[in-house]
């Protein structure tokens, strides 16, 4: 709704961070409310923004749906201009063409939205697992969660683009 993308908009407004969604237990959502995360940047000290904005290349993305040839997954990316003009109602256009561009019609598909003050990215989903490891949309910024070293050692073995196409789709378990 538009109120949740003016608290989209407020919240990047007074933190620089990562804003991000899951929509539906097949995206990676653990409670059953609906809640908007924020994640201060930067994530870590070698890059300002997620470890995904770099193949994501969001200075290249239009600013109406687009697509990176850099990802090997379904995703529709705008890049956002002028975050501090921009309000709710433009964050929520925005979103309503990247579902278009996507074909997500029905509000009961699963998909991660993510968001910063330079782009936003929504990656519908068909699985919470991929071999066992749970995504969530952190995954699609490029930050996984693991329980302990044999998840690590997996996603390692398996890699980490293969583990994104396998909870969208693009490839089977």
């Amino acid at each position: 709704s538009e109120a949740d993308f003016d608290a989209l908009h407020r919240a990047l407004s007074e933190v620089d961070g990562l804003a991000f969604y899951n929509a539906g237990k097949a995206a990676g959502a653990s409670q059953g409310h609906k809640h908007l995360q924020v994640v201060p940047l930067p994530l870590g000290s070698e890059h300002p923004g997620p470890p995904m904005e770099t193949l994501l290349r969001s200075a290249e993305l239009a600013t109406s749906a687009d697509t990176s040839p850099h990802l090997p997954f379904p995703h529709a990316a705008c890049r956002l201009e002028d975050f501090a003009a921009t309000g709710g109602s433009a964050l929520l256009e925005r979103f309503h063409a990247l579902r278009g561009a996507l074909g997500l019609t029905s509000w009961e598909a699963p998909y991660n939205l993510l968001a910063t003050r330079r782009w936003m990215l929504l990656v519908p989903r068909t699985s919470e697992r991929f071999q066992g490891t749970m995504i969530n949309a952190l995954g699609f910024a490029g930050g996984f969660l693991v329980r302990d070293r044999d998840d690590l050692e997996h996603l390692r073995q398996t890699g980490p683009m293969r583990v994104l196409q396998g909870v969208t789709g693009a490839i089977e378990e």
